[in-house]
């Protein structure tokens, strides 16, 4: 090999050593100066909550929520009970399906179907897109749609928790713990629970002794394309000392016509 070959050569390979040295104090400044990596570990751990949501799913998310979407009446509705409805910047579409007038929360709180807050899909529809441009701090993903939860967060760089309303007052109680905790609702969590509690137990001492519980069909129940549908999974009915015949009849399904 010639001098001027082996100095090509060095030099070839001092200019690929150098780039390398260039390219690893970038990634080194990057990870030095994230804003997680400059605080201490005390403030990681205010900043920061982590929590498992409904379907064992384990998730991290910001200790001070502050914009929440939620993707249906049944996430919707434990937001509005912790009364934390100012949080909230995309709800499910629904709303501007002619459900609107039936659902109880936007009823209660008619600035829910303001222009300035996102519609995001609803059911297994959700709109991806939609929530990345909104940039909220938390999805509430209704339980039954976990599948789409690792999705939504790789696509729309958010932390997706899912919540169950639960087929038990137990099974409520917890879903309403979880969210109040994320939103730093917790005293009114418990209010809430010792109402229905309270509710509950005023029920139970109602009901009649020795008498066969009635069989119930709930009319109406769901708001689907103009058709009345019932449900086969209603626990304050059972609580009340009623009969599903829905229920009673074998039928799993959550909705029928």
């Amino acid at each position: 090999m010639s001098s001027n070959e082996k100095h090509r050569s060095r030099r070839a390979i001092y200019l690929g050593l150098t780039f390398l040295a260039v390219a690893l104090v970038a990634v080194a400044t990057v990870v030095m100066y994230h804003p997680f990596n400059q605080l201490t570990g005390q403030q990681k751990r205010e900043a920061y909550i982590i929590v498992q949501d409904m379907v064992g799913r384990t998730v991290n998310l910001s200790s001070n929520v502050q914009r929440v979407v939620t993707t249906l009446p049944d996430t919707l509705r434990l937001v509005v009970m912790l009364n934390a409805t100012d949080l909230v910047v995309g709800v499910t579409s629904y709303v501007d399906m002619g459900y609107a007038n039936k659902m109880e929360d936007v009823l209660a709180h008619p600035e829910l179907l303001n222009s300035s807050i996102a519609r995001v899909g609803a059911g297994g529809e959700i709109d991806v897109e939609k929530i990345a441009e909104i940039k909220p701090d938390v999805v509430f993903l209704y339980a039954p749609y976990s599948y789409l939860a690792d999705q939504i967060e790789q696509r729309a760089k958010v932390p997706v928790v899912c919540i169950s309303a639960g087929n038990s007052p137990q099974e409520f109680y917890k879903g309403l713990r979880l969210v109040a905790k994320i939103l730093g609702r917790e005293a009114q969590a418990e209010n809430v629970i010792a109402y229905f509690q309270a509710k509950i137990q005023d029920a139970t001492n109602r009901i009649p002794k020795n008498q066969s519980a009635p069989r119930v069909y709930l009319a109406d129940w769901a708001y689907r394309y103009g058709v009345g549908w019932t449900t086969s999974t209603y626990w304050p009915l059972e609580v009340a000392g009623g009969t599903n015949v829905a229920k009673e009849a074998g039928l799993n399904t959550t909705y029928l016509r």
